[in-house]
């Protein structure tokens, strides 16, 4: 494995998952272009850490009320709206969890270049709809219990190669009436758990480590930076544009590999 396959494979992830985009698609047409094929779980594992590192960085005024609020509440006082804010991404997560738990199991391993190329077409769609008929009317504060747990499980569809975990989140945020900006970050601080869940499993199941630490390391920093320059850029290109760029490469994503299924 050479360096520049581990970078790429890194920032592959880390765009796919912070961009509603889909680092699975993506991987699946690795073998087509990529000598060496689709990336090790340890790979993924460590850039997945490393990603879920990177947006607790990226959203550090979030996580940083969050935890003010936990701390002062720990100490008998009272946290205010982000002890609130943190118990209800807490069970969304847990059910997003949940059901992403349930789905492993019935779930094929292996997926078609036709059903992920639909999904890439259709999640496109779907989400260049939800951004132009979503009202822009409510807050990250004004998230409830249903809405949380909504979100959260909705990531667990993000298992269907093609789908998209932040393109999902979006969507659904954007149909509840959250300003694009407020949608984005709701659906990065589910994603740190769901990162972090991820990691673990893969790491816990994957083989035996054939890569060295200093590799596995510089997967997940390099996942760490590519995702906060993502974030970064998307935060602000919605301000302007929306998703509609983002929404068009998912077209062409879906396009390409429908023309691998049936050409």
């Amino acid at each position: 494995m050479t360096f520049l396959y581990l970078v790429m494979a890194a920032a592959t992830l880390a765009l796919g998952e912070v961009l509603p985009l889909d680092a699975a698609a993506h991987f699946l047409l690795w073998p087509v272009f990529i000598e060496g094929g689709r990336p090790p779980l340890s790979v993924l594992a460590a850039s997945c850490i490393g990603l879920a590192l990177g947006l607790l960085a990226f959203l550090w005024r979030d996580v940083g009320a969050i935890g003010t609020g936990l701390w002062r509440s720990a100490r008998g006082k009272s946290g205010g709206s982000a002890v609130a804010l943190a118990g209800k991404l807490a069970l969304g997560s847990l059910l997003g969890g949940a059901l992403a738990w349930g789905l492993l199991f019935v779930l094929p391993l292996r997926w078609s270049f036709a059903v992920t190329g639909w999904a890439a077409l259709i999640g496109g769609l779907i989400l260049f709809a939800a951004d132009r008929m979503g009202m822009t009317v409510r807050r990250i504060e004004h998230i409830t219990p249903l809405g949380a747990m909504v979100l959260g499980g909705a990531q667990a569809l993000a298992l269907l190669p093609g789908i998209g975990r932040t393109a999902i989140t979006c969507a659904l945020a954007r149909l509840q009436g959250y300003e694009r900006p407020d949608a984005y970050r709701l659906s990065l601080l589910l994603a740190i758990p769901a990162l972090l869940a991820a990691g673990l499993w893969m790491g816990w199941h994957m083989p035996a480590i054939s890569e060295g630490p200093g590799l596995l390391a510089s997967a997940a920093v390099t996942a760490f930076f590519v995702g906060i320059i993502g974030a970064s850029a998307l935060s602000a290109l919605m301000r302007e544009t929306g998703f509609g760029l983002l929404v068009l490469y998912r077209l062409a994503l879906g396009g390409l590999l429908l023309l691998f299924a049936y050409g």
